[in-house]
């Protein structure tokens, strides 16, 4: 801080900082009762009350004396709007866990146990925040570290202890499964539930920086289903930085699979932007500028949709192409929904949409627009080109460049 800052200065420092904890407060009352709305919890318990607080020890709590939910100032500050939702998510279960199901701990260990992990289920807590770590260092973990198929001496340990707790002697499995409980609360990196049905299925957001979903962002979320086969959601999340809700792609699916729907969604978010550069000189050099830049981006765009998905249901050996006098948002329609996963893995990715996300909804708004015919034939001509290959330990991504 500056010597010679004001009084004013100060005072209006100060004033800035209570704001934006008001602001945050708010928003983070919004996102509680959205819980409670989304997933019915009125039915089974009265809303809390909510405190944010500054301290070393705990990212979130829950006192069930007071029926206080508090939240740390450096989880808002220092984490991600995800983390800090399943944080809360995680402090809900555990106000579930005692007033729903008239929890009474008989020790430390039973805080996380069986009754915590079904209140979660109720409200759809990520695996990563359903352990005790969550109140320590809620890190989510990353793709790469989820497609990793190595596994630490406590996970194979774990494993061998759940597979005995299916034993037909009750005394085996009892001791078994107390056991494996009793590692699973030792060791934060673990929790019982990645072992459950959906250990396979996770859910990554992209922010998109922007507060209006555009057309390009529905193109670019039903390329990466057709794709990839992950499941697209457009979701809200508070922006620190631009003290804001910004739009977000929740994408739900396998781990590689979402690790390479990340790397074709940035590709090609910046390959259509710097197509559209080059298209921009073209009309500069030539001098002969369309009379709406506008609307010749957003038919530029359109064509490079066209050509792309044309030349990627090419190479796939599927024929049927785009409807050419259409505006971009109506094309979410016509891609088809194509997967090489088995049935039964499609329906984990169906039941865990339906318990994370149980009142979205898939109807999408359709609007016209004014297009330029000639904008969207140079647009087809220079997707069909585009060619995406899989990263090789982060390396560029080879593109053939339009001609």
């Amino acid at each position: 801080m500056n010597d010679d800052m004001t009084s004013n200065d100060l005072a209006g420092a100060r004033e800035c900082s209570a704001h934006a904890s008001r602001e945050l407060s708010y928003r983070l009352c919004q996102e509680y009762y959205t819980i409670i709305e989304v997933y019915e919890l009125d039915q089974y318990l009265k809303p809390a009350t909510l405190r944010l607080v500054k301290t070393q020890n705990q990212m979130g709590s829950w006192h069930p004396d007071h029926r206080v939910i508090s939240v740390n100032m450096n989880l808002l500050i220092h984490y991600t709007w995800q983390e800090v939702v399943e944080v809360l998510k995680h402090e809900v279960a555990h106000q579930l866990q005692w007033e729903h199901f008239g929890f009474e701990p008989a020790g430390l260990d039973t805080v996380h146990g069986q009754l915590f992990q079904q209140a979660c289920e109720i409200i759809a807590v990520a695996p990563w925040a359903r352990g005790p770590r969550a109140h320590l260092h809620p890190k989510s973990p990353t793709l790469e570290e989820l497609c990793s198929d190595s596994q630490s001496p406590w996970e194979v340990k774990i494993k061998k202890l759940l597979s005995l707790s299916q034993s037909s002697n009750e005394h085996e499995a009892h001791l078994a499964m107390a056991k494996a409980r009793e590692l699973s609360e030792k060791n934060h990196r673990w929790c019982l539930n990645r072992l459950e049905s959906y250990s396979d299925i996770h859910c990554y957001s992209l922010s998109l920086n922007t507060k209006r979903r555009t057309a390009m962002h529905i193109f670019l979320s039903q390329v990466l289903s057709e794709m990839f086969a992950v499941r697209p959601i457009f979701n809200y999340e508070w922006s620190m930085s631009k003290r804001c809700d910004v739009l977000v792609l929740d994408l739900v699916g396998h781990p590689k699979d979402l690790l390479m729907a990340e790397h074709t969604f940035h590709y090609l978010n910046a390959t259509f932007a710097r197509l559209w550069q080059q298209r921009k000189q073209h009309h500069q050099a030539a001098a002969a500028a369309p009379a709406s830049m506008r609307i010749a981006k957003r038919s530029y765009y359109q064509g490079l949709m066209n050509g792309f998905v044309q030349s990627i249901r090419t190479r796939d050996g599927r024929t049927p192409t785009p409807p050419q006098d259409v505006a971009v948002s109506d094309h979410a329609g016509w891609l088809v929904k194509t997967t090489e996963l088995s049935v039964r893995h499609q329906q984990k990715i169906k039941d865990f949409l339906q318990a994370k996300y149980p009142k979205s909804s898939t109807q999408n708004r359709r609007t016209r627009y004014r297009v330029d015919l000639q904008e969207i034939k140079a647009g087809e001509q220079h997707g069909v080109n585009i060619s995406i290959t899989k990263p090789i330990a982060h390396a560029e991504p080879r593109m053939i460049h339009p001609k």
